[in-house]
């Protein structure tokens, strides 16, 4: 659907279907979908290919002297931007031009399915854990693809995000877009007027309400962190919002941290690329972890297992910037990998049992030097997990199931206890894991399943 932040022209009506196939006679025109900012949307048929279309066109305006809005201008700059962006996650543009009567318009690739409003609406007004960061995802690529054009679309917001039959997410509306950085033209007059803020106003980042400040891309930022709070938790972070998983105690701690640097006030705090925010947000997707809570049970656990508390920086919580410090805000401290955790038990118990003679008679007493140098592995539905051990830490490698590789983690762990084939291990807290009967597989439960880890090298 169009963008409804900006004036509509005065006192137009859209053509009627049939008006607008003898304006436009290669092309069907069965329905109109909406009018908005700048004109009306039809769904219509290219007949010649056999395809179905979507055509914007737009409204009628003063003459070009009177056109204070740049609404000609802005409309053709929308055709063109989209046009130049070749990107799967962002809406095509087939056609441009004029009608006999002088009407501009433009033809893009028609999306059968609904906006993200619409999907979050569907769902109860708000959306899981992994549909919200699935889009956002999505919107990133596309935006981080953008921005490297010099173009920002300044007008994200579920309305504009389209989500097909198939589930692909595409961007529309750049209605609103501009250029920045190296991509500006100087010598191109502003489309945009210097009294009139434009985005949708929940979205719009604090500097573009500044006369005079100059946008560049971290705007687009800030409303993507305002449309993933949105979806998370049903609401937009207006005045004195609580984080998401303050309103949502299932949801993963770490998006508070997501969502408090993209929708920063002040640019120089906020995420400096799409890529940074896709980086973290895979983190969680690829390393789903378990909010613990310190509780009376911990209390009363053994003096062992209260040492080992790791530092804040262990490389699984999100760093924080300088300013988000001095804000002295509380943070959940203690994140767990629940999978990393038990196959790091596993792995202990794994060498413990293991024959150090060729007659495998004999089971050695366990020390941390039997682990140096081994690797393991395991997969669940987010891909695979490879392990190689070292002295007192372990190395995290994980492949996504997509094939994407990420950044190895070093992390510190103990073993507090062995009894038969169980495990105890601490790693902010305490966690019991289970070898099999030929020492070279473990279980271990994660959620309402069971993940198995096979040894590769020892």
């Amino acid at each position: 659907m169009p963008s409804l932040s900006s004036p509509s022209p005065a006192d137009w009506e859209p053509p009627s279907l049939e008006k607008l196939h003898r304006l436009l006679p290669h092309y069907e025109i069965s329905a109109l979908l909406g009018v908005g900012g700048m004109g009306a949307v039809y769904k219509g048929r290219q007949a010649n290919l056999e395809r179905n279309v979507a055509i914007k066109i737009l409204g009628d305006v003063a003459s070009e002297n009177e056109d204070d809005f740049n609404f000609a201008e802005r409309f053709k700059q929308e055709a063109k931007a989209m046009a130049q962006l070749d990107h799967p996650a962002i809406v095509h543009v087939i056609d441009f031009g004029q009608t006999p009567d002088g009407q501009f318009y433009f033809v893009m690739e028609f999306i059968d399915g609904m906006d993200i409003h619409q999907y979050i609406q569907s769902h109860g007004g708000k959306l899981s854990q992994q549909d919200a960061l699935s889009i956002t995802s999505h919107v990133l690529d596309a935006l981080g693809y953008a921005h490297s054009k010099g173009i920002i679309h300044r007008d994200i917001k579920p309305a504009n995000i389209l989500l097909n039959q198939d589930g692909r997410v595409k961007i529309a509306d750049f209605g609103l877009a501009k250029k920045y950085g190296d991509a500006v033209d100087e010598s191109m007059p502003s489309l945009t007027r210097t009294d009139t803020t434009v985005g949708t106003p929940d979205f719009v980042a604090p500097e573009a309400l500044i006369s005079g400040k100059t946008v560049d891309h971290r705007a687009d930022l800030y409303a993507v962190g305002v449309m993933l709070y949105r979806m998370l938790t049903g609401k937009l972070p207006r005045e004195s919002f609580k984080m998401p998983s303050q309103l949502f105690s299932e949801l993963d701690p770490r998006l508070d941290d997501i969502v408090e640097k993209a929708i920063e006030s002040d640019p120089e705090y906020r995420y400096g690329s799409a890529t940074e925010i896709r980086a973290d947000i895979d983190q969680i997707i690829s390393q789903p972890i378990t909010q613990i809570k310190v509780d009376a049970e911990q209390e009363a656990a053994p003096a062992l297992v209260k040492k080992l508390i790791l530092p804040e920086n262990d490389g699984v919580v999100v760093k924080k910037d300088p300013k988000q410090a001095e804000k002295g805000k509380s943070k959940i401290a203690l994140y767990m990998g629940v999978g990393i955790v038990a196959l790091l038990a596993v792995i202990g118990l794994a060498k413990v049992f293991m024959p150090n003679d060729e007659g495998g008679n004999s089971k050695p007493e366990f020390t941390d030097a039997y682990l140096i140098g081994t690797e393991w592995d395991y997969k669940d539905s987010g891909g695979r997990t490879a392990m190689k051990f070292e002295k007192n830490t372990f190395m995290l490698s994980f492949t996504g199931s997509d094939g994407r590789e990420f950044l190895p983690k070093t992390h510190d762990w103990k073993l507090l206890s062995i009894e038969g084939r169980q495990v105890e291990l601490g790693y902010d807290f305490k966690i019991i894991a289970t070898l099999n009967e030929n020492l070279k597989e473990m279980s271990w439960p994660h959620g309402d399943s069971i993940l198995t880890a096979k040894l590769i090298t020892n």
